[in-house]
């Protein structure tokens, strides 16, 4: 019930990988692509993302919506190396067609 009316009202849940590493949690959800992203950056800032690091946006057949993504990070982290690459197909069958998803290491 809660996937349909999700579908229905279109939300964007985020997902956060767990301190251990061990599983994926949700992080919160928000009604519109920008939101969800806006969400993630704060937890970028949070975290001490700066150019020390590098972005991954990761999608599943949704070249256009990645790349909306990698120039709002590009405005919210001078300086930040981002790359565009395809979604693992093990995270496509959970996430499905149009999913993204925003990873960051240090280097």
């Amino acid at each position: 019930m809660a996937a349909a009316l999700g579908s229905v009202l279109k939300l964007k849940p985020v997902m956060k990988l767990t301190e251990d590493g061990k599983r994926i949690d949700k992080c919160f959800v928000k009604r519109t692509l920008s939101a969800a992203v806006k969400g993630v950056i704060e937890h970028m800032k949070q975290a001490g993302v700066c150019e020390r690091h590098i972005a991954y946006v990761v999608h599943a057949a949704a070249l256009q919506e990645a790349e909306k993504v990698r120039e709002m990070l590009s405005q919210a982290f001078a300086g930040l190396e981002i790359h565009i690459m395809d979604l693992s197909p093990v995270f496509v069958t959970q996430g499905g067609p149009g999913c993204i998803a925003i990873q960051y290491i240090e280097r």
